[in-house]
């Protein structure tokens, strides 16, 4: 719409300039370092006879815009601290960079203007689906040259961002803790593993959730987690006086079939469950397992022990956890937040360590060894002895009277021996009593090289003694039309055939400086009795 009327001039005798029309009208406007843009400017006043196109300060302060002036340069900016236009001091006025739109691009300003509004999101997938914080860094920090954003829009809904880069949610790491003890439960079912000696798969791990106290039961079936959970929390109520609130698992059906559930309601204990696929709610039982198993394979590995030792294993590292700091207690245990007293490690010895188990009078003859070879294997269940493992009767031993040879492994030192293939703990059939997957080679005659028989009888010298492991062989002479028989291998016995390790030369050295001094007391004994009979007379 065109208006008519005049514009008066400044000075008292001026010309005044007729306004031929009022609109609208588009104008590009340089910014430096971005793209051009395209600008409207309402309610324009049209003066053919002036010499200069003016814009009004007073108009743009009404309508909220910001005028910089410093060192010569202009800038207008808007309420959002977004610049829109800028120019340069030029004969005593400002000059903005601005050129009038020609009329081919009024219909593009538009459509222009309405893509400027949605430049956030063109970014966006211009930059490969970058995320909004670095791209507003970006035109933040003016990192980049042609990146032209308007920083005061935000970042719409992106469907390849959904499809392509869905991350799972935080868990909260201020999780509530349980203020007493049996206030709350973590439970978790770990395995199917390697079937044990004596028939376990499973081992299911209880943890309290304020003590961080952890229990361990080991299970031939999943369906037997029912029952042992139930003896368990009946145990530890029993124990404790407390009542279990709440017990965490997670979705596996071993906790949820087998009358369970209907258990937990009888005795009024809520029942939390983890989401599907979400290990993470229940991490601290997640946690656990994995520290008890960790522990107790690198005592397997260790110790040379075969995968049949997985329990007795497990059940050793749950028993030193417990007796060990967390990161979840503060200068304190688990069994002493728990017992209210602290540990006794004393008794603790290397697992998988050679020991001797001592036989009781009524389970052996006259003449039978007093002490049996055994590798220890930790802690008896329920009763305060240790338990062992006795290779030649292939069987467990419970016993306090235990004596354990702990031995550092020296890893400078070439091994002769493995720790236990040598007392039948691995199932490996390559392996020699000796421990070597190979036999020992055996030192034979020397021969010369291939030559043609001599046709009369001569008697091959005799090796030299160091080369002969006994002693040394007869005299043989060779025929000339009948080869000389091979070596017949000597099978020697079991006691010869066994390499004894070091603790066996340790427990003989033992034994013999104990007989060195029983002799030496019946000695001073018979010596004082002497001494008596020759007073009396």
């Amino acid at each position: 719409m065109l208006t008519q009327g005049t514009i008066v001039s400044i000075q008292k005798k001026g010309l005044k300039l007729d306004i031929h029309g009022r609109g609208d009208i588009h104008v590009i406007c340089s910014i430096k370092g971005r793209e051009d843009r395209f600008i409207t400017l309402r309610d324009v006043a049209y003066c053919p006879d002036a010499r200069d196109n003016l814009i009004s300060e007073s108009r743009m302060d009404r309508k909220g815009l910001e005028i910089r002036k410093r060192n010569g340069k202009v800038s207008i900016i808007k309420d959002d601290g977004e610049m829109v236009m800028q120019g340069s001091l030029q004969g005593g006025l400002y000059v903005l960079d601005c050129i009038l739109a020609p009329d081919s691009s009024r219909q593009s300003d538009v459509a222009f203007s309405a893509h400027y509004e949605r430049s956030l999101d063109i970014w966006h997938r211009r930059l490969a689906h970058i995320n909004e914080n670095g791209l507003r860094y970006l035109a933040k920090h003016d990192l980049v040259t042609g990146l032209d954003i308007q920083t005061n829009g935000s970042l719409g809904p992106c469907d390849g961002c959904a499809k392509g880069k869905h991350h799972q949610a935080p868990f909260p790491k201020d999780a509530s803790r349980a203020t007493n003890i049996l206030e709350r439960l973590h439970m978790d079912l770990q395995g199917p593993f390697d079937t044990s000696i004596q028939g376990f798969r499973f081992t299911l791990g209880v943890i309290d959730d304020n003590s961080r106290m952890g229990w361990k039961r080991y299970l031939k079936l999943k369906s037997e987690a029912s029952e042992e959970i139930q003896a368990l929390i009946t145990k530890l109520e029993t124990y404790t006086g407390r009542k279990v609130k709440i017990v965490r698992i997670d979705g596996g059906g071993e906790f949820l079939d087998g009358g369970l559930r209907d258990w937990f309601k009888s005795k009024g204990i809520t029942l939390e469950i983890s989401a599907p696929d979400t290990q993470q709610q229940n991490g601290v039982a997640e946690r656990f397992n994995q520290t008890t198993h960790e522990r107790a394979l690198a005592m397997l590995e260790e110790a040379g022990m075969s995968k049949g030792f997985w329990p007795e294993a497990h059940q050793y590292s749950n028993h030193v956890r417990n007796r060990s700091p967390t990161s979840a207690l503060t200068r304190t245990t688990p069994y002493e937040v728990f017992y209210n007293k602290k540990p006794d490690v004393s008794t603790l010895r290397v697992f998988g360590s050679r020991c001797h188990v001592r036989l009781p009078k009524d389970k052996r003859g006259k003449l039978d060894a007093h002490s049996l070879d055994g590798i220890l294997c930790g802690f008896a269940h329920r009763s305060k002895a240790y338990k062992v493992w006795i290779p030649s009767r292939h069987k467990f031993k419970t016993s306090r009277d235990v004596i354990v040879y702990e031995k550092i492994p020296e890893h400078d030192e070439e091994p002769v021996i493995t720790s236990t293939s040598g007392e039948g703990v691995t199932q490996d059939k390559s392996a020699s009593s000796e421990g070597f997957t190979k036999a020992p080679a055996i030192v034979e005659e020397s021969r010369q090289p291939d030559k043609p028989p001599p046709t009369t009888l001569e008697t091959p010298s005799i090796a030299p003694e160091t080369s002969i492991p006994t002693q040394p062989a007869p005299m043989r002479t060779i025929s000339a039309d009948i080869p000389a028989p091979p070596p017949i291998p000597i099978q020697p016995c079991r006691s010869e055939r066994t390499i004894r390790p070091t603790w066996v030369k340790a427990a003989a050295d033992a034994q013999k400086s104990h007989a060195l001094d029983v002799k030496a007391t019946n000695k001073a004994v018979r010596e004082a009795r002497v001494t008596r009979r020759e007073l009396r007379v």
